[in-house]
């Protein structure tokens, strides 16, 4: 049985240091890999973070993306708009209304 998906309006967000997120992607993920022989490359565009992790043992590719795309638009690009109106409207202190309407959706 598929499970509902959430609309991605409501989906959960977090926050995630750099240092976890490398512990996370340090090795090959592919069955019967599992080498810590891993190179990779981080871009970051806006708010989206992409990671690409290229295996020295089996010579796979993983392309990692924080967040997902509307057609070809990551999603945290729509939420910050909402932010960034936010802190337009109400100057300094909207700052801090800005940033949580990016992380509260």
């Amino acid at each position: 049985m598929d499970e509902p998906i959430t609309p991605i309006h409501k989906e959960k967000k977090f926050i995630v240091f750099m240092t976890c997120l490398t512990r996370l992607l340090s090795w090959c993920h592919y069955p019967d890999c599992g080498s810590v022989d891993i190179s990779t490359c981080h871009n970051v565009i806006g708010s989206l973070l992409v990671i690409t992790l290229s295996c020295a043992s089996c010579f796979k590719k993983v392309i990692w993306n924080s967040q997902p795309y509307i057609g070809s638009t990551p999603v945290g690009r729509c939420h910050c708009r909402k932010g960034s109106a936010g802190y337009e409207n109400h100057g300094i202190g909207g700052h801090i209304f800005g940033t949580r309407e990016v992380f509260c959706c």
